[in-house]
């Protein structure tokens, strides 16, 4: 069994932390729209990561070039 983290609103503007066994995520369930935040994170990570990499290649390219 996995333990999953959910997120809901209460009342208030405060969001309260609980842990629960598994995630009903629903199109209005504020659960639902955290998942899509992380994924969204990763996704942009994932991104800036092979933009890092391909400067950091290019760069090792140029010093190679440059020391012949």
């Amino acid at each position: 069994m996995q333990l999953e983290q959910r997120i809901c609103w209460t009342g208030t503007s405060r969001v309260r932390i609980s842990l629960r066994l598994g995630c009903k995520c629903s199109y209005h369930n504020c659960c639902y729209w955290f998942k899509r935040f992380i994924f969204g994170l990763l996704l942009l990570n994932l991104v800036g990561l092979m933009v890092l990499l391909l400067c950091f290649y290019s760069l090792l390219l140029l010093i190679t070039s440059y020391l012949e």
